[in-house]
């Protein structure tokens, strides 16, 4: 019908928090030092603060738990996969990755964990990279950087085909 069902107000900062839906009807909303699970009534299931302020974004849900990307908040520019249990536990902290900044994910049929960002190495920026990482202990297992003078310089929409092609789709950066 379109009305609001409930509001709550969480005090996290305008430019780094981010939502994503969960398969019980509630919400995972992250900032720079924490996440938080919300239900369907909008009550905190739990709340997990990390020691070190980064933000968190790209998360979604997969059968295992909540995966998200933490961004160092300094010129330091690395990130790390993040995988989080149903009840806010930490399973566990992936590879380091120096200078890469994710922006979208997806769980594959395979099981693996996929995610499309920018890879910027030396000056270039807008290099679109896939990383593929193990599910089970966040270890890279693949990367593909492309570097074809593609007009698509950064990539965004992920996708898996049946056939297990994968799809990607982004804008230009001029």
């Amino acid at each position: 019908s379109g009305q609001i069902v409930w509001m709550k107000e969480f005090g996290f900062t305008p430019f780094w928090g981010q939502m994503c839906a969960s398969s019980d009807g509630g919400a995972l909303i992250a900032d720079t030092r924490e996440v938080i699970k919300i239900s369907s009534s909008g009550s905190i299931s739990w709340q997990k603060q990390f020691q070190n302020s980064m933000y968190s974004q790209n998360h979604f849900e997969t059968e295992n738990g909540f995966v998200f990307f933490r961004y160092n908040i300094s010129s330091a520019n690395l990130a790390y996969p993040v995988m989080l249990d149903a009840k806010g536990n930490i399973k566990w902290n992936g590879q380091r990755i120096p200078n890469f900044t994710a922006y979208r994910g997806i769980q594959r049929a395979n099981g693996n964990l996929l995610f499309i960002g920018d890879l910027a190495q030396s000056a270039l920026f807008n290099n679109p990279t896939l990383i593929e990482i193990d599910t089970s202990n966040g270890e890279i297992l693949k990367t593909v950087v492309h570097r074809d003078n593609l007009p698509l310089a950064i990539g965004y929409d992920l996708s898996e085909l049946p056939n297990g092609s994968i799809i990607y789709s982004g804008s230009a950066s001029h």
